[in-house]
């Protein structure tokens, strides 16, 4: 996807982006709130448009399962029980229910939202183990039914359970059909790449123009960039597959969450890149690539060193209950999306370009 661009030369647009290492808490608490925020201002504007949450559809439903996760994994914290190191929110609710008997309500939207025990079939075109896509063309979800039934699940002092959405008319027909999530329209990677993007774009534009809160978006926004970035190594490489299989390493890649060694097997040493004869690119061709290579190299390094395997942008503490360290810097937000805006056409047209170039 191309993102609109903005003026990242400009003093006033970096500042916007600075934030203090201080607030980078590693708590259920504060990781709960940061999602919760990014979700209050995502509907807060798309209510302002026309049917702007289907396009934004996959990871829309992510974000709130997501919150659904950190809200059973902080309230079992919160009541010294120790937290199961699965995403399965089923199992979460049944481990928390046995110590605190939850609303009843929350099971249920649990059971509307829960369409696989890890929230891969809204990250993800394919299921691993069945090979087919998790959704077909018919298939959609009623998201205003499940915000109705969850704005009406109580909180107390033995229950957190904090907002997502601000009310709206449950009833009015134009918004329930734009809340009508039809999941069948995502194709393949590169469709639900282009949804993250779309939130990406809504997030970056509420800092630029709407005084978000850096603070509170930082920790989202470093995870919908990187499975943006996951998800387009994924697509160039199937992709590689089907028109050269014998020029690409034999790998699983829905297994790999590594974007340094999906960035290998595309364009590493002995990757599908180099296994091409690229010096048939125009002079003016080659020069463009290998800046952008260069400069994508950068940005793939950059995000992989601060989450290798997509769970420090969304969790506080590692597998063994560590808490996470986020080595970032008070400009290291917009060093990074002043890269992954820059670089955005080497990652998303590298192959179109090679077909251009008659490199096959």
């Amino acid at each position: 996807m191309l993102l609109r661009k903005f003026d990242f030369s400009d003093k006033n647009v970096e500042s916007k982006f600075q934030f203090d290492r201080s607030d980078l808490l590693t708590t259920w608490d504060h990781y709960y709130d940061c999602y919760n925020y990014v979700l209050k201002k995502t509907f807060q504007k798309g209510f302002q448009r026309n049917y702007d949450f289907n396009c934004r559809a996959r990871p829309l439903l992510y974000l709130i399962r997501h919150s659904l996760e950190l809200c059973l994994k902080l309230n079992l914290n919160s009541s010294n029980i120790q937290i199961p190191n699965n995403h399965d929110l089923s199992s979460l609710f049944t481990t928390l229910n046995n110590k605190t008997k939850l609303p009843s309500e929350f099971k249920t939207v649990l059971d509307k939202i829960n369409h696989d025990t890890d929230g891969t079939c809204y990250r993800y075109y394919k299921n691993k183990e069945t090979g087919k896509a998790f959704f077909g063309y018919q298939d959609k979800i009623e998201l205003a039914e499940i915000l109705k039934i969850y704005r009406g699940i109580p909180s107390d002092h033995d229950f957190r359970i904090d907002e997502i959405c601000q009310e709206f008319n449950y009833e009015d027909k134009r918004i329930k059909w734009d809340l009508t999530l039809h999941l069948g329209e995502c194709l393949n990677l590169n469709h639900i790449r282009t949804q993250y993007d779309d939130v990406i774009e809504y997030i970056i534009e509420g800092i630029l123009y709407e005084n978000y809160e850096i603070k509170f978006v930082l920790l989202p926004l470093l995870f919908l960039v990187r499975h943006s970035l996951e998800l387009a190594l994924k697509a160039d490489l199937l992709e590689a597959q089907r028109i050269s299989p014998n020029k690409v390493p034999k790998e699983q890649y829905d297994k790999i969450h590594s974007l340094a060694k999906l960035y290998n097997c595309f364009a590493g040493d002995k990757g599908y890149l180099a296994n091409l004869e690229l010096s048939k690119m125009s002079d003016e061709t080659r020069k463009q690539f290998e800046y952008y290579k260069k400069n994508y190299e950068s940005l793939n390094r950059s995000i992989h060193q601060l989450d290798s395997n997509s769970r420090i942008f969304r969790y506080p503490i590692d597998k063994d209950g560590k808490a996470h360290n986020l080595y970032l810097t008070g400009k290291g937000l917009f060093q990074i999306l002043k890269l992954y805006y820059s670089t955005d056409p080497f990652i998303t047209f590298t192959m179109d370009v090679l077909e251009e170039e008659g490199i096959k």
